[in-house]
C-alpha cells in the first residue's frame, strides 16, 4: 500500500506546500469521482471508491501539521506514545497536574485573571512545543536523525496542552450560553 505521501504525490517531509497539497488532493479527486465511473464495472467502481478514501485519510493527514508529524515519525519506526500505558515523563505529568489544580482552583475562585494567565502560559507552552517538532524535522531534513523521540516527546506534551485548552474553551462556552461572560 502507498503511504499518503505518495498517494498524493508529494515527497516526503515535514515542510509541505499546503497549497500544493490542496491542489494535488482535488486533481486526485476528480480521477475518482464516482461520476467518472458510473458506467464502470462493480470492482472497478469499489476501487476507486476505496482509493477515494485512501485520498481522504492522506489528505487529512498531511494537511494537520500535528497529524502530519506523527505520520512522519511513523514512517521513521517512531510510534508516537499511545494514551493507554504511555510512558510519559512523571515531571511533565506532575506539571499537567498542578496546572490542572491551578485551574479548578481559579474556577472556584472566580478569578478569571489567573484562568487568563492560565490559558496564555498552556498556550505559550503548545507553540514551544510546535517549534521543538518544526525544529526536530528540520535537523531530520539535514541528515540528523537523533532528535526523533524528542518530536515525539514534544508532540505527547501537546496532546496534553490541546486538552487542557479544550476544557478551558468547553467552560467557556458554558459560561457564555449561562449568560455569564459579557
Amino acid at each position: 500500500m502507498p503511504n499518503y505521501y505518495e498517494i498524493l504525490g508529494l515527497a516526503p517531509g515535514y515542510a509541505i506546500d499546503l497549497g500544493d497539497l490542496e491542489a494535488r488532493y482535488h486533481e486526485r479527486s476528480r480521477l475518482y469521482h464516482p461520476d467518472r465511473h458510473a458506467r464502470a464495472d462493480g470492482p472497478t467502481r469499489v476501487k476507486n471508491a476505496l482509493a477515494t478514501s485512501e485520498l481522504n485519510q492522506a489528505y487529512r493527514a498531511l494537511k494537520d501539521p500535528v497529524k502530519r508529524a506523527e505520520y512522519l515519525l511513523s514512517l521513521h519506526g517512531v510510534k508516537v506514545a499511545e494514551e493507554r500505558g504511555a510512558k510519559v515523563d512523571p515531571g511533565f505529568l506532575m506539571e499537567i497536574m498542578e496546572l490542572r489544580e491551578g485551574l479548578a482552583d481559579a474556577r472556584m475562585e472566580g478569578d478569571q485573571k489567573r484562568i487568563d494567565a492560565l490559558t496564555a502560559d498552556v498556550r505559550g507552552r503548545r507553540d514551544r512545543a510546535m517549534e521543538e517538532v518544526d525544529g526536530g524535522f528540520a535537523n531530520l531534513d539535514g541528515g540528523d536523525a537523533s532528535g526523533l523521540q524528542g518530536i515525539a516527546a514534544a508532540l505527547v506534551s501537546m496532546r496534553y496542552y490541546a486538552r487542557f485548552l479544550e476544557e478551558i474553551d468547553a467552560h467557556d462556552d458554558r459560561r457564555a450560553e449561562a449568560g455569564e461572560l459579557s
